[in-house]
């Protein structure tokens, strides 16, 4: 009977050591279990983090294209106004060129004007003189000629 005591204590000592083992190894595994519940928590703390950030990203994007829209209508507007003035600065300096072209004509007109109002005036005094002052007073014709003079032998 004693030794079957001892076999039934050394089963009781073998199952002790193994209540042991498994309540260590239970150990063991509620730490890596709370150590893995804590980095599935970090994790998860990151993933809505980068979510936040992506969301931010977005809209940022969201922001730079309604802006690089806004740019782009604005160079068009500034492309369209250059284009006008460009076709105004066109228009003036035909304008401008047309001016000196009539001011080139007038000094021409006015050297030949210089040139024959001397011509006319002596003209006029010439048929003065031969119309024997038979010229109505007070008209004049172009050139300062005499406009109408009388018929000879009235």
């Amino acid at each position: 009977m004693t030794a079957e005591i001892a076999e039934q204590e050394q089963g009781y000592e073998d199952l002790a050591q193994e209540h042991d083992r498994i309540m260590e190894d239970r150990n063991h595994l509620a730490v890596t279990v709370a150590e893995q519940g804590a980095a599935l928590t970090r994790m998860s703390a990151e993933i809505k983090d980068w979510q936040r950030q992506a969301a931010d990203a977005q809209a940022a994007v969201e922001t730079v294209n309604r802006l690089l829209s806004e740019e782009k209508a604005a160079l068009l507007r500034s492309s369209l106004q250059l284009d006008q003035l460009r076709s105004e600065l066109t228009d003036k300096h035909q304008v401008e060129q047309a001016l000196d072209e009539a001011r080139r004509e007038n000094a021409r007109l006015r050297g030949r004007l210089e040139v024959l109002e001397p011509l006319a005036a002596t003209l006029a005094a010439s048929a003065h003189r031969e119309a024997g002052g038979k010229v109505k007073p007070g008209k004049q014709g172009s050139l300062g000629l005499p406009a109408t003079a009388a018929p000879p032998g009235s």
